[in-house]
């Protein structure tokens, strides 16, 4: 396994299916089949917050978040106080990417790869549709006009998490945990025809009533349906 430049703190970790020809040293350290870490900066933020809230919203501080191990994750918090949360989905922010030989790219495979900007709306419109409470969308974005990745810009639900409100207050968590509860049951009522990923809802958004968020896709410059 390639070395170069790790720090003496960086733990090596052995993965199956991939081997020391899979990593290639570079500045700084080694990256994984020419892949190299690039992560958001405000500066190349601007067009994304314009495409999701209008020109009259700007960006003070930008928080790269935890968890985001197959795409990055970020609170967006802009000078009115609001906040926001951006996903991106990058090869530069992958750190499980699949493997090079093919394994894990066969969507009818349970273990398959599972991280993309379609799963995310498949998932989401799902849940809609059982009553699930998700973090609102304000933009989908695919055609790479406003940043080289896909992604979307949502909700920022709250910067407080369950375990810190039941440590703190747990009779202000029951409503959260009635929710929660409320959320799983409606989950384990659906039964899906396969095993691996959520099916398709049956029609579009706007066809249930819902507000779709912008969508952007490839080869259009514009937006549509703003939300």
């Amino acid at each position: 396994m390639c070395t170069a430049g790790y720090p003496k703190h960086s733990k090596q970790v052995r993965v199956e299916g991939w081997d020391a020809s899979h990593w290639i040293p570079g500045p700084g350290g080694c990256r994984l089949w020419g892949v190299e870490r690039e992560f958001v900066t405000a500066e190349r933020l601007t067009a994304v917050v314009r495409a999701a809230f209008g020109p009259g919203r700007r960006l003070e501080l930008l928080q790269r978040l935890r968890g985001g191990s197959k795409k990055g994750v970020y609170r967006l918090t802009f000078t009115d106080g609001s906040t926001a949360v951006l996903y991106v989905w990058s090869p530069a922010e992958n750190y499980w990417p699949a493997s090079p030989d093919g394994n894990g790219t066969d969507h009818a495979d349970p273990f398959s790869d599972a991280s993309s900007l379609d799963l995310f709306e498949t998932s989401r419109e799902l849940l809609t549709t059982l009553g699930v409470r998700t973090p609102r969308t304000y933009l989908v974005d695919r055609s790479r006009t406003h940043y080289p990745a896909d992604i979307a810009v949502v909700e920022d639900v709250s910067a407080q998490t369950l375990e810190d409100l039941l440590r703190c207050d747990p009779r202000a968590a029951a409503p959260t945990l009635d929710a929660l509860g409320a959320a799983l049951r409606a989950m384990h009522r659906h039964r899906s025809p396969r095993t691996n990923g959520p099916d398709e809802p049956e029609g579009p958004a706007t066809a249930r009533g819902l507000r779709p968020a912008a969508r952007c896709r490839r080869g259009k410059a514009g937006c549509e349906g703003a939300g």
